[in-house]
């Protein structure tokens, strides 16, 4: 019998899933027989020969096409979801007239704030923060995006206060103390991407989850992604590729560890602790203190979009990020 009209893509495609479906021996008998019976529909209607149980030349043709159109679609699919997240394109609004004016001047301010909240035992540790901080708003121009881990020996060391900081800070965070490892992969995924603060690390189970630790390694570089089979056997593949902070008494793994920026965290002197400031989110002149500098880094990261992609290592990440902006607009 002729094909009395064509098939198109998404026909063949829906073909090729009832047939899947009526050739697995496992799968229950019903649904089986209800694939027979919509598969035939679908081929009578097309003027094709019904029988699915004998040599039938119509359905091997038919069935060839609708692979390679099951395929191309899962192809389609993951580069869909391989393509980086685009970062929203509205322009900030320019920051407050009491803003840092310039790169370099913004950077020591957020050195200068997090030593008013935090007591950091080595110098080289604010600036570190501070460094990775304005990373998380420019981290897409970057092939990595190390870790921060914030380690101490017990409780009570300035782990949830420095992220108390950052929360304010970094670019689009999102802060749990407990979330699965497809979630992370979820979110990674969705644009614009999180920046991720993981306080209480030491109860992810990381040194027994393998998926876990595989979904945080991968998201160290821009190539990372993780593969799931979704719905109706459709391939997924998902981008890990997003900043993250994590805090943890004990160690973490070790790759995790090789690929973080390690701040020791130590509990401050007392007559250090007694100048330190405290934290309150609603205080309206820490709230607004935030937002100006928050805004500030906002239209510095928005300058560094339209600069090449950097391809430095994990060392001078965010060092080049916050050189790149010389010359962008205000930041000269």
């Amino acid at each position: 019998m002729s094909i009395k009209t064509p098939w198109t893509a998404a026909e063949l495609v829906k073909f090729a899933k009832l047939h899947n479906l009526f050739s697995d021996i496992h799968a229950p008998s019903r649904e089986r027989e209800n694939a027979a019976r919509r598969l035939e529909k679908m081929l009578r209607a097309h003027g094709c020969n019904t029988d699915l149980f004998h040599d039938n030349p119509n359905l091997n043709e038919m069935l060839k096409q609708a692979t390679e159109a099951l395929e191309e679609a899962d192809r389609a699919r993951s580069a869909r979801n391989a393509t980086p997240p685009p970062m929203p394109p509205v322009v900030p609004q320019q920051p407050p007239p009491g803003a840092p004016p310039n790169a370099e001047q913004l950077f020591h301010t957020i050195c200068d704030l997090l030593q008013r909240y935090v007591y950091f035992r080595r110098p080289e540790y604010p600036i570190a923060v501070a460094i990775w901080m304005m990373h998380t708003h420019v981290f897409e121009k970057f092939p990595i995006t190390p870790r921060l881990h914030l380690k101490s020996a017990t409780f009570g060391e300035g782990k949830t206060t420095l992220f108390d900081v950052l929360e304010k800070l970094v670019c689009n965070p999102e802060r749990d103390d407990s979330i699965t490892a497809a979630m992370v992969a979820s979110r990674a995924n969705a644009p614009p991407p999180p920046t991720f603060l993981l306080d209480e690390a030491d109860n992810l189970g990381l040194m027994s989850d393998p998926l876990f630790r595989a979904i945080l390694n991968s998201g160290y570089k821009s190539t990372g992604q993780r593969s799931v089979m979704g719905p109706k056997r459709q391939w997924i593949r998902q981008r890990t590729f997003a900043p993250m902070g994590l805090a943890s008494i004990r160690n973490l793994p070790g790759p995790l560890m090789r690929r973080s920026v390690i701040i020791e965290m130590r509990r401050a002197p007392k007559h250090i602790r007694a100048a330190l400031w405290d934290f309150d989110d609603i205080d309206p002149v820490q709230k607004e203190l935030f937002a100006t500098i928050y805004s500030a880094l906002r239209w510095w990261a928005w300058h560094c979009q339209s600069l090449p992609r950097h391809a430095g290592t994990a060392a001078d990440v965010a060092v080049s990020g916050m050189a790149a902006a010389r010359g962008c607009g205000r930041f000269v």
